[in-house]
């Protein structure tokens, strides 16, 4: 076999090992990105129901909650 023949398959190799490994490092940053937009889209919902919870209190328990208390009165 030539010189320039291993050359050339050695160049193959090297280009088919490199797209390889940048498909699969593509992959590994897809998948980390898909676990963080989970993660923020839950503590997202976890956030909007909070909210919902607080707002939905009445004026009239919060009031009568701090009404009770001496200190705030004073």
């Amino acid at each position: 076999m030539k010189i320039r023949t291993r050359l050339v398959l050695l160049m193959a190799g090297l280009l088919a090992i490199s797209g390889t490994s940048v498909a699969l490092l593509q992959a590994a940053h897809r998948n980390e990105v898909q676990i963080i937009y989970a993660s923020l889209q839950k503590q997202r919902d976890n956030l909007i129901e909070r909210l919902i919870a607080l707002t939905g209190q009445s004026l009239r328990i919060f009031a009568s909650d701090y009404s009770q208390w001496d200190d705030m009165v004073q």
